[in-house]
């Protein structure tokens, strides 16, 4: 379950950085931390997939509506994983921490030329 403590601390540190708690470099360490985090435990973005679905059902508790966020999430999470619609999945394109480079940065249909950090 460490994919969703990464992810939530990833979703923290932009929250923070859009208030001015953190400064870009601050910013920029988190996120450094949380690709070596993800790269220490995953092998790829399949297995990162599973343990953030993981993670979103365990933190589901026994709401009443589970089934269905489960439902929608695992469906988003196939649609990332698959490049569905084509050439439009997030992690089609992204290079997993750690793993050796497929991708340009600047060629990344998720990431604007100059900055590998900026997604559309």
């Amino acid at each position: 379950m460490t994919a969703w403590d990464v992810a939530q601390a990833v979703d923290l540190a932009i929250a923070a950085r859009q208030l001015n708690w953190l400064d870009e470099a601050a910013f920029a360490a988190a996120l450094e931390r949380a690709m070596r985090l993800a790269g220490e435990h995953y092998g790829g973005w399949s297995a990162y997939a599973r343990g953030l679905y993981t993670g979103f059902s365990f933190f589901m508790g026994e709401t009443e509506e589970r089934a269905d966020f489960l439902a929608s999430f695992r469906e988003a999470l196939v649609a990332w994983l698959t490049g569905a619609p084509p050439l439009a999945g997030a992690w089609a394109s992204l290079d997993f921490p750690g793993a050796r480079p497929r991708h340009w940065a600047p060629m990344h249909i998720d990431t604007l030329p100059g900055d590998a950090r900026t997604l559309h």
